[in-house]
């Protein structure tokens, strides 16, 4: 073979080589470019729902605001307090409904909410059931700063194990002659006693409610308020069931109403 020939031939073969570099490179950078957009494109509609939803807890928190019109302004809502979206359902169903007699599951800045919402109403009375003492004693102090301690009894009842082995409060704080529930707002106790640790709210206090009668659920959204609210609805089907897309997901069952 011709020297030229044997050279050109090589030669070939290294262009060919370096085309497959090149096309190797690339196609590489394409993929990262690629990858590159889809996570702007993935951050930018993250970043799209968290604006739309900080926007949703601050319209919530000033119309809550605007709704109480309290001298002092409403404490921190974050972490373990219910959000503005939950709290601005709550004071909109004690306005609209009037409810006499209220029970809370948990307390803090809610009950502050359903107090002075019964303050406005100008009647009712709301017992909420506290499992933590240092928590009793903060809700007794925020509900006295804001002249609405009358509208409200803050019970430290302790969690007690029961027959059937479910963990839930002590009931046996609340008043003997308390009146029919007619709304009941459960926030407690915390998820992490027990896997339903919310569910004995249904079979303790269904006795205690009214026919008429309104049930909040906050944190929905999670597996076991789920799996919760379908075993109420299994242990009194006239319940109607309304799931709200709240902050943390919230569940309104009624009974009675139209």
């Amino acid at each position: 073979m011709p020297t030229y020939a044997l050279w050109t031939q090589l030669l070939n073969i290294f262009l060919l080589i370096s085309i497959l570099v090149i096309l190797v490179w690339v196609f590489y950078k394409i993929k990262k470019i690629h990858i590159a957009s889809y996570k702007i494109l993935n951050d930018a509609s993250k970043a799209r729902r968290e604006s739309a939803a900080i926007f949703t807890q601050l319209q919530s928190l000033s119309g809550l605001e605007k709704m109480l019109d309290l001298s002092w302004p409403l404490p921190l809502m974050r972490g373990w307090a219910g959000s503005p979206d939950l709290l601005l359902t709550i004071a909109d169903t004690v306005l609209s409904h009037k409810p006499t007699t209220v029970v809370e599951c948990s307390s803090g800045v809610s009950t502050l909410v359903i107090a002075r919402c019964l303050q406005i109403n100008g009647a009712g009375h709301l017992y909420s059931l506290e499992h933590e003492d240092k928590y009793v004693q903060k809700t007794i102090q925020m509900l006295e700063k804001h002249n609405v301690e009358n509208w409200a009894s803050v019970l430290h009842s302790k969690l007690k194990k029961y027959e059937s082995g479910e963990l839930w409060y002590d009931d046996s704080v609340m008043p003997e002659d308390l009146e029919s529930i007619e709304m009941l707002v459960v926030d407690g106790p915390p998820h992490n006693i027990a896997p339903l640790a919310r569910l004995p709210a249904f079979e303790r206090l269904l006795p205690k409610m009214a026919e008429k009668v309104i049930v909040i659920l906050d944190d929905a959204a999670r597996e076991a308020e789920t799996e919760i609210v379908k075993q109420w609805l299994n242990i009194e089907p006239s319940f109607k069931s309304t799931y709200l897309n709240h902050e943390k997901g919230c569940v309104i069952l009624e009974r009675g109403h139209i």
